[in-house]
C-alpha cells in the first residue's frame, strides 16, 4: 500500500500511501458535508471530527496509534475508512479487506451504509429514562481471551458475587479500551444523534439468508440460528458501537421468541444508554466488579466494551450464557484455534437440529445466535456454512447494513437471486478473514 509520495492535486500536500491521502481529501477538499467534519447545532462547521476526545485528530499528519498492552510498544497504523458514512477507524493492513466489504451488490456507490433499504427500521427513543445525561459508550471491541485457558471447550465462568480480591486489577489501557479510554463524556452531538435515533435493524433476514444458501449451489450444507435475530448496524457518523450492537443483536433473539429474560427488556431492544445502565448496575450488584476497575466505569464514555460485558449483563439478569475461548497451544499449527472455533459453532447448531434434518442442505434451527469476539471486533454469528470444503461463519456485522438485493425478498416465499454465492460474501467470515487472529470468544 506504500510507495511513492502522492500529491494532492489541489493544495499539493504529499502523502505516503493512498487511503492516507483519500482521509487528507474527504477532510479538506469535500465537496459538500465531509463524514469526518462534525457540522454544529446550526449547521456549520466545527473542524475535523474530534476522533481522539480531546479536540482534535490524534496524529492529523500520520494517522499513527502507538497501541498499548499487548501490542508491546510497537507502532500500529489506523486509518479511518474513507467510504462516505462509515467513520470506522481499521488498522491500515486491513482496510483494504474492510473497504472491499463494503462493496456488496444492491447498494448504492461504494457503501453498504450510504442508504437504507426498505426494510430497516429507525427505532427512536423510548423513555425519558433511557438517555441519562451522560450518553452512550464507543463499543467495539476489548476481548479477554489472553486471560481464557487454551483448551477447546472451556468450563462456563463463574461470577462470583462475594469476596472477590480486586487488589491486583489494574486499569486498562488505549489497547484494550480503544482511543476513548480516558473519557469522561461523549460529545454532545453524539448524545443527540443516538438519542434520536437509537438503532438501525432489519428483520426476516435470516429465512432469507436459509433461501439464498439453499440455491447456491457452491453450498454445500449451512445450519443458521433463530428466524427472530434482527441484523442491527451502527448509524452514520457515530463511529463504532459493535459490542452494544452485538449485544443488541442477542437481545433481539430474546425479544423476539420470548426466550427467558425477555420480560427482563421489558419485551423490546434496549438502547446503548440502557445497556449502559444494566452494565454498571450489574457492577453495583458484585457481579463482575473487576471489570469497573478495568474500564474506570463505561456511562457516558465510548470505551471499548466486549464479551465480559455482555455476559455480566445475562449474568445479572439471570439469563443462561457462557463464555468459550479458542487459543492456540505452543504446540499448535497456526490456525488450530480457527478450527476449533468452527468445530465449537458448527457442533453448536447442529445439536439444535432433529438428527433426519441433517440431510438437508440447510439446516435451519431455533437457537440463539453467538456473540463473537476477535481482537479489534466483535460481530454476531447467526450460522456456519461449509462451502468448497471449506468453513464459514455466517454473521451479522454490525459496521455493514444487508445489501438491497437481500432486503427485497424479506417476506416474499420465492428467492431467485441470480448471484446467491456473491451476495453471500458481506455474511462470510472464513479462512480469508480469520487466519491473521489466533484467539477468539463465543458467548
Amino acid at each position: 500500500m506504500s510507495g511513492l509520495a502522492i500529491a494532492c492535486p489541489f493544495c499539493y500536500k504529499k502523502e505516503d500511501n493512498e487511503y492516507a491521502m483519500l482521509l487528507h481529501l474527504e477532510t479538506q477538499h469535500c465537496e459538500g458535508q465531509s463524514p469526518f467534519v462534525v457540522a454544529d447545532e446550526e449547521g456549520g462547521k466545527e473542524g475535523p471530527l474530534d476522533l481522539d476526545g480531546e479536540g482534535g485528530m490524534n496524529h492529523a499528519d500520520t494517522d499513527v496509534e502507538e497501541e498499548e498492552g499487548r501490542n508491546n510498544g510497537t507502532l500500529v497504523e489506523w486509518i479511518a475508512c474513507p467510504v462516505d458514512g462509515c467513520g470506522e477507524w481499521v488498522q491500515l493492513l486491513k482496510i483494504e479487506e474492510h473497504i472491499e466489504l463494503h462493496g456488496t451488490p444492491g447498494h448504492s456507490g461504494t457503501s453498504t451504509l450510504a442508504a437504507a433499504p426498505a426494510s430497516i427500521q429507525f427505532n427512536g427513543p423510548a423513555s425519558e429514562s433511557d438517555y441519562p445525561v451522560m450518553a452512550a459508550s464507543r463499543t467495539h471491541r476489548r476481548t479477554g481471551v489472553n486471560d481464557l485457558p487454551a483448551a477447546p471447550t472451556p468450563p462456563p465462568i463463574r461470577t462470583q458475587v462475594n469476596k472477590v480480591d480486586l487488589s491486583n486489577v489494574k486499569r486498562l489501557g488505549k489497547g484494550d479500551l480503544g482511543r476513548y479510554h480516558r473519557e469522561e463524556k461523549m460529545p454532545a452531538w453524539l448524545t443527540d444523534l443516538l438519542t434520536r435515533r437509537t438503532f438501525k435493524s432489519s428483520e426476516g433476514i435470516i429465512p432469507v439468508l436459509s433461501k439464498i444458501l439453499q440455491q447456491n449451489p457452491r453450498t454445500h450444507y449451512a445450519y443458521l440460528c433463530h428466524p427472530a435475530v434482527q441484523h442491527i448496524s451502527k448509524l452514520r457518523r457515530e463511529g463504532s458501537f459493535c459490542g452494544y450492537r452485538n449485544i443488541q443483536m442477542v437481545i433481539s433473539y430474546i425479544v423476539g421468541s420470548g426466550a427467558t429474560g425477555s420480560v427482563a427488556f421489558e419485551n423490546k431492544i434496549p438502547s446503548i444508554f440502557r445497556i449502559q445502565d444494566l452494565i454498571e448496575e450489574a457492577w453495583d450488584q458484585g457481579i463482575n466488579p473487576k471489570g469497573r476497575i478495568e474500564t474506570g466505569g463505561v456511562r457516558g464514555t465510548r470505551k471499548y466494551i466486549g464479551t465480559p460485558e455482555a455476559c455480566t449483563i445475562f449474568t445479572c439478569l439471570k439469563i443462561p450464557c457462557e463464555i468459550q475461548g479458542f487459543k492456540n497451544r505452543p504446540e499448535d499449527q497456526p490456525n488450530a484455534s480457527e478450527h476449533r472455533l468452527y468445530d465449537a459453532v458448527e457442533k453448536y447448531f447442529a445439536d439444535g437440529v432433529d438428527v433426519d434434518q441433517r440431510t438437508n442442505k440447510v439446516r435451519n434451527t431455533m437457537r440463539p445466535p453467538l456473540y463473537f469476539q476477535h481482537q479489534g471486533h466483535s460481530m454476531t454469528i447467526v450460522g456456519i456454512e461449509s462451502r468448497n470444503g471449506k468453513r464459514n461463519l455466517l454473521v451479522f456485522d454490525p459496521t455493514y447494513t444487508d445489501p438491497t438485493s437481500v432486503t427485497r425478498y424479506v417476506g416474499q416465499a420465492h428467492v431467485d437471486h441470480g448471484y446467491p454465492d456473491h451476495v453471500l460474501k458481506v455474511y462470510r467470515r472464513g479462512p480469508k478473514y480469520l487466519y491473521r487472529y489466533k484467539e477468539f470468544e463465543i458467548l
